[in-house]
Formats: C-alpha cells, sequence, structure tokens
C-alpha cells in the first residue's frame, strides 16, 4: 500500500471530513494540490472508486469478514468496468477500506491486547497460588522441616520466576533457610501478586488521561487569543484558495461574452405545428430583451453591441424542423464568423416551455415558444444567457437541488436564471461564468459543487 498516498487521503478527510469521500470532483481538485506528486494511475484508479460510489458501500461493511467479502467483491467491480489492472484496483480498495477504517480497529485491537496482558497474569497467579497451597498442605501432613526448607525454595523459585517473566517489579526477596515460613512466603506472594494488579490498574488510568487530555487539547485547544486568530486567518485563506481553484476549473474553455453579437430570429414550422403569426410583430418584444441584456453588462462595465437580423427564409416560406437536433446542426448555416459570437432563435408559433440545446464548443439552438400571453422578453433572455454559458438557479429534480433554489432566493432574489416571469437581474455567479464579473467569491463554489450537469449532456431548459 502507498503510504504516502494514504497519509494525503487521511489529511484530506481530517481537514474536510469524511464526506469529502462523497464528492469525486472536489477530492479530484484536492488531489491537484495535495496529490500531485503521487503515481498517477494509482490517483485515477482511487477517483474511479469514488465515482463508483464504493465509498458507502464499504462504509456499511461493519464486521471484518463482511468487510473482506466486499473488498473482493468491490476489486472484481472495479477490474471489470474500468479495464484498471487487478494489482492496482486491490491496492485502491484497500486503500479507501483503509482510509474509512483507520478510526475504527486501532482502539478495539489495543484493548484486548491488554485483556489478554491480565487474563495470563491472573493465570499465572492461580497457578502459583495452587501450587504453594498443595505443598503446604504436603507439609502440614507431613511435618519434616525438610519437606518445609525444600517446598520454601520451590515458593521462592516460583517468585523469582514471576517477577523476571512480567518485569513489573525490580525488588526481589532475599529469605534464608532459617527465617523463612511457609505462611509467609504465600503471603508475600499474594502481596507481589496484589502490587502487580494495582501498577497495571494505575498504567491503564494513567493512559486513559492522556488520551483524554490529548482529546480535550483537539476539542479546545488552549492557547493565547492572538494565536488562534492567526490559525483561523491561516486556515481561512487556505480554504479559500482551495475554493477558488475549484472556481478556475469550473471556468476552464468558457468564452468572455463581449464584443459584437449576433442575433439570428428564425421563424419555423416545427413538426405539424405552422408559424402563422407576423415576424414582424416580434421586433418589440426581441429589443426588450436585448436592452435588458445590454442593461446588465453595462453594470459590470462590459462593452457589447447587438446586431439582430430576421430571417423570414426564402419567398416567404418559413423553415421547417421536426426536432432540436435538427435546429442545433444548422447552428454553423446561420453563424457569422466577422461576430465575436453568434446566437440562434428558433422562433415556434405554439405554447410550450421555451429551451435551448447546446453542445460544448457553444454551438447551440434555442426555441422560442409562445406562452398564454404571447412571447415573453424575459424568457428569451434568459435562454440567450444559458447560450453565453450561464446556469439556472431554480430547482430542477436531478439537476439543482432544493436547497440550492432557497438560498439564491436569499442572495440574489431578483435573478433572472431564478424566474423569467417575476426577475429581471442577473446574478453575480452566472455573470462570472459568462466572464462579466471578475471579482468571483470563494462561496460560488457552493453552487459549482452543488449543481449537478452530468447528465444533462449540455441539454438545458
Amino acid at each position: 500500500m502507498n503510504t504516502s498516498f494514504l497519509k494525503t487521503i487521511n489529511w484530506i478527510i481530517t481537514n474536510y471530513g469524511e464526506s469529502i469521500l462523497e464528492h469525486p470532483d472536489r477530492l479530484k481538485v484536492l488531489f491537484k494540490t495535495h496529490a500531485k506528486n503521487e503515481p498517477a494511475e494509482e490517483r485515477r484508479a482511487f477517483g474511479r472508486c469514488i465515482e463508483m460510489g464504493y465509498y458507502k458501500t464499504l462504509k456499511k461493511a461493519k464486521t471484518i469478514n463482511k468487510r473482506i467479502k466486499v473488498k473482493n467483491n468491490l476489486v472484481n467491480k472495479l477490474h471489470r468496468e474500468t479495464g484498471i489492472s487487478l494489482q492496482q484496483c486491490n491496492a485502491s480498495i484497500e486503500l479507501l477500506d483503509t482510509a474509512i477504517h483507520k478510526n475504527t480497529t486501532q482502539k478495539p485491537v489495543r484493548q484486548t491486547n491488554f485483556k489478554n496482558y491480565f487474563n495470563k497474569l491472573t493465570n499465572k497467579k492461580n497457578q502459583i497460588i495452587n501450587k504453594i497451597n498443595l505443598q503446604y498442605r504436603k507439609i502440614k501432613i507431613a511435618n519434616s522441616k525438610k519437606l518445609i526448607v525444600i517446598t520454601a525454595g520451590i515458593a521462592v523459585l516460583f517468585l523469582f520466576s514471576l517477577i523476571a517473566i512480567n518485569g513489573i517489579t525490580k525488588q526481589q526477596p532475599t529469605p534464608t533457610e532459617t527465617n523463612i515460613t511457609i505462611e509467609d512466603d504465600i503471603l508475600e506472594l499474594q502481596r507481589i501478586i496484589e502490587h502487580q494488579e494495582a501498577l497495571s490498574e494505575r498504567i491503564e488510568q494513567l493512559r486513559n488521561q492522556i488520551e483524554d487530555n490529548l482529546r480535550n487539547q483537539i476539542n479546545n485547544p488552549q492557547m493565547p487569543q492572538q494565536g488562534i486568530n492567526e490559525q483561523n486567518q491561516l486556515i481561512e485563506r487556505l480554504n479559500n484558495e482551495l475554493l477558488m481553484e475549484v472556481l478556475v476549473t469550473k471556468r476552464e474553455g468558457m468564452r468572455d461574452i463581449s464584443g459584437n453579437i449576433l442575433v439570428n430570429i428564425i421563424p419555423i414550422n416545427y413538426r405539424n405545428r405552422s408559424f402563422r403569426m407576423n415576424p414582424d410583430n416580434l421586433r418589440n418584444t426581441v429589443n426588450e430583451g436585448i436592452n435588458l441584456i445590454r442593461q446588465h453588462a453595462r453594470e459590470y462595465n462590459v462593452s457589447i453591441n447587438f446586431d439582430v437580423v430576421y430571417d423570414n427564409s426564402n419567398n416567404g416560406r418559413f423553415l421547417t424542423l421536426q426536432n432540436a437536433t435538427e435546429a442545433i446542426n444548422l447552428y454553423r448555416r446561420f453563424e457569422n464568423t466577422r461576430y465575436n459570437f453568434t446566437v440562434n432563435v428558433f422562433v415556434v408559433d405554439t405554447v410550450e416551455r421555451s429551451y435551448i440545446t447546446r453542445r460544448a464548443d457553444y454551438s447551440h439552438a434555442i426555441l422560442w415558444f409562445r406562452e398564454s400571453n404571447g412571447h415573453s422578453s424575459s424568457t428569451l433572455v434568459h435562454e440567450i444567457y444559458h447560450a453565453f454559458g450561464a446556469e439556472d438557479l431554480y430547482y430542477e429534480q436531478g439537476v439543482v437541488p432544493r436547497e440550492v433554489e432557497e438560498i439564491f432566493r436569499t442572495l440574489v432574489g431578483n435573478s433572472i436564471m431564478l424566474s423569467s416571469q417575476r426577475f429581471t437581474g442577473i446574478d453575480p455567479i452566472n455573470a462570472w461564468l459568462i466572464g462579466w464579473n471578475m471579482n468571483p467569491q470563494p462561496w460560488f463554489a457552493w453552487f459549482v459543487d452543488r449543481r449537478d450537469t452530468s447528465n444533462l449532456n449540455f441539454f438545458v431548459r
């Protein structure tokens, strides 16, 4: 087992809690900083263990026999599903198991060994007393001085043997053949044994006291207030640096939206729904939305210009599409490379929920449906921000947890990414995601860590 890697994992658990083993993305960032010198294949194998949820499976295995069985199953599963060598799979599972159960295996083992020690000591004591009592009864029956001396010698021999084996006391009795009696030997032996037991109990008490003191120092460190403040400031700085690394990773490969933007408004016949309204009636609604985006950009001192093109198709015949995939495949057709960014909005003349489908290369297609009172400018703004790279803040099962919406309604309650029907502002997190807010805060990582987009395939409603 790689003890250096295990030490790093234990340090991360100590500082960030064992629950960090349930968050592969955060652990990956931590490994980049704290385990960068460890072999890449070991980090990869351990990361796959975390991604596949093996932490919870091993955590549930309480007994040794159960853990052995679970570990064997996980090794085979990891090898089968990832193609990693069996040796590396076994090492990673052992590493995870040791990291999880390290605090539950050490103390019981020490207690068991200590009990075994006392059991051995008690057995020795009983054996010696039984032998001496047997010899004592023989002495009384025989009433022989010679036998008394021999028996006394046997008792002294057992006494010295006990002292030599246990190493508890350095005081050795020096009886002579003229003044020793069997009764004195028995009493002396019993006194030494009682002294051994008392000494062992005292050692156990001292050990417990030391452990309690260490535990109290950890929970309630007694140090000058200045030292506490300096320590807290250092911890806060290191935590903030780590969170900022998470944010840097989140924005890797994303664009800063600025400059000249082309917006194509493209009416379409969608499936069996014909476009019957006059496209010119959309102009005021579109301008209202574009002006709102301009206002948001000015708040962050971002220079942005829009050109809006209304494509009424050829000879008055509108484009006909069957699904969003066909729409996104037309991105290059409507893109104009003279602009810094192109937005394609396919307008559908029917009531439905608007959404955007997009790919990692920023190609996208907005399907802008009517609402009960017509096409909404705020909905258009919401979807254009998605095209820029912004993300939803409202609850959506499997994507945005309920707690995210609740907290952000308190933090940035007027964001159009929370509700396109009620709010018109742009929140600082999404302004940062699209490259407008140049001063991200460490707490942004809370949102980044909790919004799960792994199952979206860049499809965002």
